[in-house]
Parts: structure tokens; C-alpha cells; sequence
């Protein structure tokens, strides 16, 4: 019996440490799963940084909430709560939101109790839930990406929240991949483009131009393009790749759900 991916090439755009579980799904359903992590995530370690982690992290209880959006947000958070020896058991009487299964997941795993938040990243929605049975001025801490839509903080402040930022790493271009992906680009042979991310579309479309595609939306213009959500989808139309498909959550389980729907 043929697999439902058999001979097709689907290109995985998301960080490699974060890849794992998709390529594997891809190579189940019979398809080529081409890495081509077009970013990384590292942490954040200037001397500045330290400073305001070492602000911020200094009484953890006195926060009402944290919010993380991503597992990258999880992952560098406790990375430097390790480093500055910092008791995350003061986290215990606290609201922590989670957006997404996987960034739950990585709370979970540290035995943390969560409450869960709406699959898409709208703004109004994560304040909405945010908010919920929660009553007077809240003090918010958001470990985030040095490089993250503004929209969520602000809508908290201007409720009247005192929200603490804390960019716990950053996200850089990776060429890793590129350049075999590249030729088979050029031979006409692959099938889809995924994208998990905004950082994935702007990066792909800025190493393509950077390697020699003077006109990267000509050049991506044969395979499908599959977006994990709205947020990503918004990015591509307003790079101008035409998105074929949206995933219905954001998650990848949801994105190989596309693949297969566009696929049949």
C-alpha cells in the first residue's frame, strides 16, 4: 500500500533541535523530509541581560502570572534560573499560562501545574484568558524572544497590568542545509514548503536572496506553501509567497494534517 507522502519533498524551515518529530513523521508517511533550518535559537548572554535577570528572577513570587509563548521561552528561562541558582519551587503559588501543547508539555516535565491557552497567538485572546478569574492589578512576567509581537504586553499595560518583559533568547539566520535544498529548488524538485514561524518565511526569503535569488517569491513559486498558523500565514502573503494552506492549530500535528489535505 502507498504511503500518502510517498516521493514527495517537503522542506522543514523550523530550528533543528526542534525538527525532530516532524522529519519523523514526514519519513512515516512515505515522505523526503528536507532539513533546511533556516534559524537557531541562542540564549542571551550579555552583560546587560544578566543584569535584568537577576532583577527579574530575584523574588519570583511576587508575580501573579507567567506567560510563555513558546518552548524555546520554557527552555531559556530555566536554563538561566540554573545558572543564577534561582529556587523555581517560589513558582508553585503562581499562574503559569502555556500557549500550545508543547510549550505546556515543557512545563509540565519540570512539575509545574498549567493553565492552558488558546492555540492561535491572538493578542486579545491570551489577555482574555489570561485574565480570567483573575481580579485587580496584576504583576506579569513574559520570558520571550528578544524579537516578539508587541501586542500582547501592550494590551495587558494598557488594562492597567505591570508586565515584566524578559527576552531569554534570540532567533538568528542558520544556512544549515541551504545549499543542497537550494539545487533541488532549482531542479524542480520539491513538492512543499513548510513554514512554523514568521522568522522562518523572513529568514528563508532573506538567505535566498543573500545566495543568489534575486527574486525569492519567483523561485518559491512552484511547491505548496503550508503555514502552521495565521500569524505565519500574514507574514508570507506580506513578504508575497502565496500561502496555499493554513494549519488549523498550531501545532505540527495540525501542519501534517494540511500536507496531507492538499496533498490528496
Amino acid at each position: 500500500m502507498q504511503t500518502p507522502l510517498f516521493g514527495k519533498k517537503v522542506v522543514i524551515t523550523r530550528a533543528r533541535h526542534q525538527s525532530g518529530l516532524f522529519v519523523q513523521a514526514i519519513t512515516k508517511l512515505g515522505g523526503d523530509a528536507v532539513l533546511c533550518p533556516v534559524i537557531a535559537t541562542v540564549a542571551i548572554t550579555t552583560d546587560a541581560a544578566m543584569v535584568a535577570y537577576e532583577q527579574a528572577l530575584q523574588c519570583l513570587e511576587s508575580y501573579d502570572a507567567v506567560l510563555f509563548a513558546s518552548a524555546n521561552g520554557v527552555k531559556y528561562f530555566f536554563e538561566i534560573c540554573e545558572q543564577l541558582q534561582t529556587d523555581v519551587q517560589q513558582l508553585r503559588s503562581t499562574r503559569i499560562y502555556a500557549v500550545g501543547p508543547k510549550t505546556a508539555d515543557a512545563l509540565r516535565s519540570r512539575g509545574l501545574s498549567v493553565e492552558p491557552l488558546p492555540m492561535h497567538y491572538q493578542a486579545s485572546e491570551l489577555a482574555n484568558a489570561l485574565l480570567k478569574e483573575q481580579r485587580g492589578k496584576l504583576r506579569v512576567l513574559l520570558p520571550r524572544a528578544l524579537v516578539a509581537r508587541p501586542e500582547l504586553p501592550a494590551l495587558l499595560q494598557l488594562q492597567g497590568h505591570d508586565v515584566i518583559e524578559l527576552p531569554v533568547y534570540e532567533t538568528i539566520p542558520s544556512e544549515e542545509g541551504l545549499a543542497p535544498t537550494i539545487q533541488l529548488f532549482h531542479e524542480g524538485k520539491i513538492d512543499f514548503v513548510t513554514f512554523t514561524s514568521p522568522s522562518t518565511v523572513r529568514n528563508l526569503v532573506l538567505l535566498l536572496r543573500n545566495n543568489g535569488i534575486a527574486n525569492p517569491h519567483f523561485f518559491l513559486q512552484g511547491p505548496k506553501i503550508v503555514c502552521i498558523g495565521p500569524v505565519t500565514a500574514k507574514t508570507a502573503t506580506e513578504i508575497g509567497l502565496h500561502v496555499d494552506a493554513i494549519a488549523a492549530q498550531s501545532t505540527i500535528e495540525s501542519l501534517i494534517t494540511t500536507l496531507l489535505e492538499i496533498n490528496s
